[in-house]
C-alpha cells in the first residue's frame, strides 16, 4: 500500500503490483452513499473525487482504478452518473464493468482504467453475492513473470 486516506465523501487506498518490470497501480474507492448519518452531496464527492484523480492520473504506472462508487452507472437519466462519464472521458478513463453489481439491479460498482493502456483482459463479469452487492472479477493483463523455479534454487544454493 502506498497511500490511504478519507475525505468526507469517500475513503481511498492506493497500491502498487510489482512483477519484475511491470508495475500496476491499483486504486479502491468507496463513496459513502448519502443519508441522514453521512449528509455528504455528490457534488462534494465530484469536487474532491476530481481533485484526488488530478495526483493519481499523472502516475506512471498502468492504472486500474475499481470500487463502490454508488452511483448508478447504468441509468441513462441520472446525472450523477452523467457526470461520472463525463469526469472519466474528460481524464481519458474507461469503466469497463457493463452487468448490475447490486441486488436491486444497479452497476454501482465499477472497473476502471486508462483508455490508452490495455490492462482489463476481456470483460468484467459479476459473480458471488457478498452483501448486497455481488463481487466483480476480471483478468489483468500483465506480462509473465520471466523467474524461474530452477534460477531461484540456483541463486540460493549459492547462498
Amino acid at each position: 500500500m502506498v497511500a490511504s486516506g478519507e475525505l468526507p465523501s469517500f475513503e481511498f487506498s492506493e497500491w502498487l503490483v510489482v512483477s519484475g518490470t511491470y508495475r500496476l497501480r491499483v486504486v479502491v474507492i468507496y463513496r459513502v452513499p448519502y443519508s441522514v448519518e453521512h449528509p455528504v452531496s455528490t457534488n462534494v464527492f465530484f469536487t474532491e473525487f476530481s481533485d484526488y484523480m488530478e495526483t493519481v492520473i499523472m502516475s506512471t504506472e498502468k492504472l486500474v482504478i475499481l470500487g463502490d462508487f454508488n452511483i448508478h452507472i447504468d441509468v441513462p437519466s441520472d446525472v450523477d452518473a452523467r457526470k461520472l462519464e463525463d469526469l472519466f472521458d474528460c481524464l481519458s478513463l474507461e469503466q469497463h464493468v457493463r452487468e448490475p453489481t447490486h441486488t436491486q439491479g444497479h452497476t454501482l460498482d465499477l472497473i476502471i482504467s486508462r483508455k490508452c493502456q490495455f490492462v482489463i483482459d476481456g470483460s468484467p463479469r459479476v459473480d458471488r453475492l457478498f452483501s448486497d452487492h455481488f463481487s466483480v472479477i476480471c483478468g489483468l493483463q500483465m506480462p509473465k513473470s520471466t523467474v524461474s523455479v530452477r534460477n531461484i534454487l540456483t541463486e540460493i544454493s549459492r547462498v
